[in-house]
């Protein structure tokens, strides 16, 4: 396992991540309300570049994220 910086490119993938970790059991179909919050911090101006880590597995699936 490999801890480093998000690429901007990635966001879709931690998104998905977060999504998962969040979903609930009742409303799989919608979206958690941490991955708008996610999506929002990721591109307001308080996210410091480079602190924002994601955990990938040696076949580069993200499955985890830090923000």
């Amino acid at each position: 396992m490999l801890i480093r910086p998000l690429d901007t490119r990635e966001q879709t993938s931690a998104l998905t991540v977060i999504a998962a970790a969040f979903a609930s059991e009742t409303s799989p179909d919608s979206e958690p309300a941490e991955v708008e919050l996610t999506r929002r911090l990721l591109v307001g101006p308080d996210v410091v570049a480079g602190l924002t880590l994601v955990a990938v597995r040696p076949d580069s699936d993200i499955v985890g994220v830090v923000v």
